[in-house]
């Protein structure tokens, strides 16, 4: 076992974290609403301006208790890996990918090895979670963000308007980032994103298919794991 996180992982769990758009930010005065409440901010508004459509989009996730997305990425033009990322609000995740799963829980970073174990790896994700719940973020969008619409497509059924942008060293990381939203016209929720990003001289780009917003989930640590380093 490699000690420390590798880059392959610790970029891993970055476009996670980045591509859920704040979701998991705050617990929300309607956690427990049913799943029926998704989305409940409303739909697109022909008066609303695109960075409005933006920011409504992510205020939209923030109500929402869980959902589910599928992440396909590449680093440097590399082959593409894909990740199923699970999140419950407020700071919890399970990341599964073609070779690796990781699980975000209590504080905590467990990754499970190539023999099957589990490991806890001495690395806090806490501060860099806590820059993505800052709600203030938003206005950080709205003031670093050139968002303009491009058109409309349905993505796996859901008719949306889509919406390019662009964003400078979010969450205070070293990087520029294209991107492009998918938002739903019925529910305003993101359906899908396209991140392009330069991150520590390696470029990404992730394709992010958002879905079972408001499902039922259960994230919880491994019933049994060793301590990166130790037993």
């Amino acid at each position: 076992m490699r000690v420390g996180i590798t880059v392959r992982y610790k970029l891993a769990l970055v476009c996670a974290l980045l591509v859920g758009a704040m979701a998991c930010a705050k617990v929300p005065s309607n956690q427990n609403a049913p799943a029926a409440n998704a989305g409940s901010g409303g739909g697109v508004s022909k008066a609303e301006t695109p960075i409005d459509v933006l920011s409504k989009a992510v205020s939209a996730q923030l109500e929402v208790k869980s959902f589910r997305a599928r992440m396909t990425t590449s680093v440097d033009g590399g082959k593409e890996s894909t990740r199923i990322v699970e999140c419950v609000s407020p700071d919890r995740f399970h990341i599964t990918g073609d070779q690796d799963e990781m699980i975000l829980a209590g504080g905590n970073v467990y990754m499970k090895t190539p023999s099957g174990e589990w490991t806890r790896l001495l690395f806090d994700p806490a501060a860099m979670i806590n820059q993505i719940r800052d709600t203030k973020q938003l206005e950080e969008i709205r003031k670093s963000t050139d968002v303009e619409q491009a058109g409309a497509e349905t993505v796996e059924g859901v008719p949306t308007l889509v919406y390019r942008y662009t964003m400078k060293d979010p969450f205070g990381m070293k990087s520029t980032s294209s991107c492009k939203m998918w938002v739903g016209v019925a529910d305003s929720l993101p359906r899908k994103m396209e991140v392009e990003a330069d991150f520590n001289k390696m470029k990404t780009r992730s394709v992010v298919t958002y879905y079972d917003y408001g499902a039922e989930i259960r994230i919880e640590p491994p019933a049994s794991f060793k301590t990166q380093g130790g037993g």
